[in-house]
């Protein structure tokens, strides 16, 4: 995902490595913005600094849309030509967090990081911030309820053996759900994404190439537009 939104020239990266392992660097060390790797004292400081740094930024951003005109703005959000215009700094923004569940942890700062990320979740769309989050168990400790319940968009790639109604697609819907709210996933297996906001799904992971396991991310306005070509079998 990170290196999709690295292919837009407007884009601002911020990349947070907490597994520690440099899965992130060949984007991180060469044209993010912000970039820090591990889970040290250190790299968690330097996160929670730039996280609040974002939400001043969202507030910006807000107040930058209030203050347009209907006639550039009819809808009250950031499309992709406001979003080229530099004068105006409402270029996207994409959070990439590896592990997410080290930030919601650290006990210095957990209550903090899941304050600003729900924001973010919730009102950065509409401004072009994006916060991506990929953790290997995404429940409620992983991400915490009030971040899960607003992602638009979730990516599952994982397998859970045993279950009776196996590939049925309003068993898969149901797992999802079980997963925003804290409780544990039924059992199912599949290779795909879906839109649990409309309880369907598109296999969006084969033509965009994400295969990384367990996780739920965040994207612009564009995604609807990408998951209904997707449905009719456009390239």
């Amino acid at each position: 995902m990170l290196l999709i939104a690295a292919l837009d020239p407007r884009t601002e990266l911020h990349t947070y490595d907490m597994k520690g392992t440099g899965g992130l660097g060949p984007v991180g060390d060469r044209i993010s913005h912000r970039h820090a790797v591990g889970d040290d004292d250190e790299a968690i400081e330097y996160a929670i600094r730039d996280f609040r740094d974002l939400r001043t930024e969202l507030r910006r951003r807000t107040k930058m849309v209030r203050s347009l005109s209907r006639d550039i703005c009819p809808e009250l959000k950031v499309m992709s030509e406001l979003a080229s215009k530099k004068e105006l700094g409402l270029h996207p923004s994409v959070i990439g967090v590896d592990e997410c569940q080290v930030f919601f942890e650290y006990p210095k700062y957990k209550d903090e990081y899941e304050e600003i990320c729900t924001d973010l979740v919730k009102r950065g769309p509409a401004t072009e911030i994006v916060l991506l989050l990929a953790t290997q168990r995404p429940d409620a400790k992983a991400q915490p309820i009030g971040i899960s319940a607003n992602a638009s968009a979730r990516w599952w790639n994982g397998s859970c053996p045993g279950c009776p109604l196996g590939k049925c697609t309003e068993r898969r819907v149901a797992c999802l759900r079980h997963l925003s709210e804290g409780k544990p996933p039924c059992s199912w297996e599949v290779n795909g994404s879906f839109d649990a906001s409309s309880q369907s799904g598109a296999s969006l992971t084969s033509r965009i190439g994400v295969t990384s396991s367990c996780r739920r991310a965040l994207w612009p306005s564009t995604w609807p537009r990408i998951r209904a070509r997707t449905a009719t079998g456009a390239a």
